[in-house]
């Protein structure tokens, strides 16, 4: 178990999905400069109106977009591991520290045939979205074992959704809760599109 600073935001970070930021508060200026001169970690945890959730992902600074001369900056997080907190504690500095304990998966034998039909689902839901130019995805675009972490930040799933997907320990199981929102999503985004086309046309259908 070690100690690392908390971040909390009303994000959910996986590992391996990046998020752009704009620091501004005093003291996350000063932990963004702790990490950026000496490595010091870090954690993105969720916080909503009612409650901060304890397991997050440990970020690492990929880019700084912009410095500016008061010490906000404009940077992109990228996510690694995974923790749980525990005897979570504002320190000196304004900001929370936890002690944190490493959360990885107890399943990850995968189904290839679960993890393609992922990813057909996802590409017909994007070509069914005629209104937004949504690229396709294919098994090429991320590193077997992160095959879920890769599709779910493009799913469209709810803040408290997305946090109960980081907390599943199972390649399989998020494999099948992906595909299950799919399967449900799907006619609905078909519908949607084929009203908005006739709503287009003045009531009129065209092909």
């Amino acid at each position: 178990m070690e100690q690392i600073a908390l971040f909390p935001l009303k994000i959910v970070l996986f590992p391996d999905s990046s998020y752009p930021l704009h620091i501004f508060e005093p003291r996350y200026k000063s932990l963004m400069k702790a990490h950026i001169e000496s490595g010091k970690k870090f954690g993105i945890i969720l916080q909503t109106a009612s409650v901060r959730f304890d397991v997050g992902c440990v970020a690492n600074i990929s880019k700084i977009l912009k410095m500016y001369d008061d010490g906000r900056m404009d940077i992109v997080v990228t996510g690694a591991e995974r923790f749980k907190t525990y005897n979570v504690k504002m320190a000196p500095d304004g900001c929370l520290r936890a002690d944190v304990d490493s959360v990885s998966d107890n399943e990850n034998v995968v189904d290839k045939s679960l993890e393609q039909r992922a990813i057909v689902l996802f590409n017909e839901i994007a070509g069914s979205i005629k209104s937004l130019n949504i690229a396709p995805i294919s098994s090429d675009d991320f590193l077997e074992e992160k095959a879920s972490f890769y599709i779910v930040q493009k799913a469209g799933l709810s803040l408290t959704e997305r946090q109960k997907f980081l907390e599943m320990n199972s390649e399989p199981k998020r494999l099948e809760k992906l595909v299950d929102h799919f399967e449900r999503l799907l006619p609905m985004i078909e519908k949607a599109e084929e009203v908005n086309k006739i709503i287009k046309n003045d009531g009129y259908y065209s092909n």
